[in-house]
């Protein structure tokens, strides 16, 4: 194999990376993001994408829910009970920014009625960033963030979808993804 084709190789198993670490993507947007961005038949793309998926899922830096491939960090099964409490812990507090999110109309009449789990009070500029770091989340919930997007678009809010997502967490299902908050654990590899 030439020089130029391995450099190529690493060039789109860095673009699939950085992608899956951005958010999950299904193997169909990873191979028109490739055929677009190396100019490269659809056909080319697919053999590319799923041979550099393969390897990475081999390593264990993958893995395959549903349609949609994920960046090993998005996984929540954790070494230890302790590392799944902490994080367990990390996503309740979290539950004001995900309310504050689709809470468009206390934000518009300045009414903020959010707690934390413990009942105090979550400031406002607390909120904000409980709000950023809870979108840095939903992005690992491509149905969530896709929704939460058009409605953006469309002046509407998805309050059902991140109601559901709370009341997952209150039973113990912590949050998939990163932010910049949160807890380092090990994952099981």
């Amino acid at each position: 194999m030439s020089i130029r084709k391995k450099y190529e190789q690493k060039q789109i198993t860095h673009k699939i990376i950085n992608e899956l670490r951005e958010q999950p993507r299904t193997k169909k947007d990873l191979i028109k993001l490739i055929s677009n961005e190396f100019n490269k038949t659809t056909d080319a793309a697919r053999k590319n994408v799923e041979r550099r998926l393969r390897e990475l899922k081999e390593w264990g830096l993958i893995e395959k829910k549903g349609d949609y491939f994920y960046w090993y960090v998005y996984s929540n099964i954790f070494e230890k009970h302790e590392d799944y409490e902490l994080k367990l812990r990390h996503s309740k507090l979290l539950i004001p920014g995900l309310k504050y999110l689709v809470d468009l109309q206390d934000r518009v009449l300045g009414v903020y009625h959010y707690t934390y789990e413990d009942g105090k009070p979550v400031p406002l500029e607390e909120l904000e960033k409980l709000k950023e770091y809870a979108k840095e989340h939903l992005k690992t919930y491509p149905d969530i963030w896709n929704t939460l997007e058009e409605a953006n678009e469309k002046h509407k809010q998805p309050q059902k979808l991140i109601q559901d997502l709370i009341i997952s967490i209150n039973h113990g299902t912590p949050l998939l993804g990163r932010c910049e908050k949160c807890p380092k654990v090990v994952i099981k590899s």
